[in-house]
């Protein structure tokens, strides 16, 4: 499966629902999710745990940069990952905890993440069709984000892997010259 994404900071998480529903979004679903991140060459795995759901796992490539971008997934059960990529447990790099709620409108995917002190984001999504129209796909993301630009903040040219990682990183820091070890 092949996808356009993009991710901002959020300012106002409950004004935008606000926005998107006297907009005519449509509500999918409020979920809780744990995705674990495992490092992999030259792409993303992740296993995502919801509360009233099967384990899924993700494995995905995509560039980091600050605008649309596209987004190549394949998505596996458990069984069929353990197939894939070995039963022994890999080692783990980063565990993300995420609030997520996700609205539909005209083809685009709207997902509203909060990530407790990670921060507050907002992923636009639309699936590339069977054309291969993911210029058609950019364009519809950012006609999204002018929309709704006074409630966005900046472009997250990241996953949320490589924020938890510098959060891990920042507090070691700070730990260390708090300890004078630095």
């Amino acid at each position: 499966m092949k996808t356009v994404e993009c991710k901002c900071e959020v300012r106002d998480p409950a004004l935008l629902e606000a926005l998107l529903r006297r907009r005519g979004a449509t509500f999918i679903a409020d979920l809780a999710q744990q995705d674990a991140y495992f490092r992999v060459p030259d792409a993303r795995l992740l296993r995502r745990e919801c509360p009233d759901g099967p384990p899924e796992w993700l494995f995905f490539s995509r560039r980091h940069v600050a605008r649309p971008r596209v987004c190549s997934a394949t998505c596996y059960s458990e069984i069929a990952a353990r197939e894939r990529f070995g039963a022994a447990p890999m080692p783990r790099w980063v565990t993300v905890q995420k609030r997520r709620r996700t609205w539909w409108r005209d083809g685009l995917r709207i997902n509203i993440d909060d990530l407790g002190a990670l921060g507050r984001f907002v992923e636009f999504e639309t699936r590339i069709g069977a054309r291969g129209d993911a210029e058609a796909c950019e364009n519809r993301i950012s006609a999204a984000r002018r929309e709704f630009a006074l409630l966005l903040g900046e472009v997250i040219a990241v996953g949320y892997a490589e924020l938890a990682e510098n959060a891990i990183d920042n507090a070691a820091d700070a730990r260390r010259l708090g300890t004078g070890l630095a």
